[in-house]
């Protein structure tokens, strides 16, 4: 997905808590921490692996007082039951939360 969305968007940052540096694709600006990538981004997309990682990114998500992001996409399949626990989470930090499941 990060290298569909580098063709499209100049400086587009990317974070994988995995080792960004060796799975970045080429053209795109490295982010090594949440923190970094939410202080600098108003759009910002999830591909997690499980309901229980949204919700963890979510809810670190919304301690990071200084950020920019306005909306969070997630491309997770997470169910429906963990997509209405996120919500109302990023909600409380006037975060828009748009369930664009991939399969």
């Amino acid at each position: 997905m990060a290298k569909n969305l580098s063709n499209a968007v100049s400086m587009l940052r990317v974070f994988d808590i995995a080792g960004t540096d060796e799975r970045a694709p080429e053209g795109t600006v490295c982010c090594h921490s949440l923190e970094e990538i939410i202080g600098s981004c108003d759009t910002i997309f999830l591909s997690l692996p499980d309901g229980k990682s949204v919700i963890q990114t979510a809810q670190e998500m919304v301690l990071i007082e200084e950020h920019s992001c306005n909306t969070l996409v997630d491309t997770s399949t997470i169910g429906v039951d963990a997509v209405k626990h996120v919500e109302p989470i990023v909600e409380k930090a006037k975060i828009v939360y748009l369930d664009c499941p991939v399969s």
